[in-house]
């Protein structure tokens, strides 16, 4: 559930998992795209600048984006993109068309994987814990694709409850 603090966007979002760079202080940082709006973008790179900082970043599947670093995230940067409304136009009309290939699919994009999205979402917060009488069964069959992997680890919290971590191969293969 998204709350106004978590939620601090005022265009759509799109969720991506495309390659990026990062340019700063005349530096080069790869780094992966998470999402974008017209108005702001999350990069996960284990270089963070300063809040404040101007940078520009470039995404494959998107283009240039020139921004300034609105917050820090655990694994990354919260971007706030600097753009005029005819850049803002021209942003969403990608967007559009990158979300509109996930709808009219009725899948996600290609990399944006379920599996990723569980174990980005256990790096973020620690650990989920939750009945699997309220998991979704996609939900539990993806949580159990990871674990065969060994990329998490459940256990039993009690009879009704299970406790879902994150292994240190997962944080490895989504790159924390």
């Amino acid at each position: 559930m998204l709350n106004a603090k978590s939620e601090r966007r005022v265009s759509r979002r799109v969720f991506a998992d495309e390659d990026a760079v990062l340019l700063f202080d005349e530096r080069h940082q790869n780094a992966k795209l998470r999402d974008l709006s017209a108005s702001g973008a999350r990069l996960v790179t284990p270089v963070r600048p300063e809040i404040g900082k101007e940078v520009i970043f470039y995404a494959d599947a998107f283009g240039r984006f020139d921004g300034k670093v609105a917050r820090h995230a655990p694994f990354g940067v919260g971007i706030e993109i600097i753009a005029d409304a005819k850049q803002a136009q021209r942003i969403m009309e990608r967007l559009r068309t990158y979300g509109g290939s996930v709808q009219q699919s009725g899948s996600l994009p290609q990399g944006f994987d379920a599996r990723r999205i569980l174990m980005e979402t256990l790096a973020l917060s620690g650990r989920i814990a939750g009945s699997r009488a309220t998991w979704s069964e996609t939900f539990w069959e993806v949580a159990m694709q990871c674990r065969s992997r060994g990329w998490i680890v459940t256990s039993p919290i009690n009879a009704e409850f299970d406790m879902i971590e994150l292994t240190a191969k997962g944080r490895r293969t989504i790159g924390v």
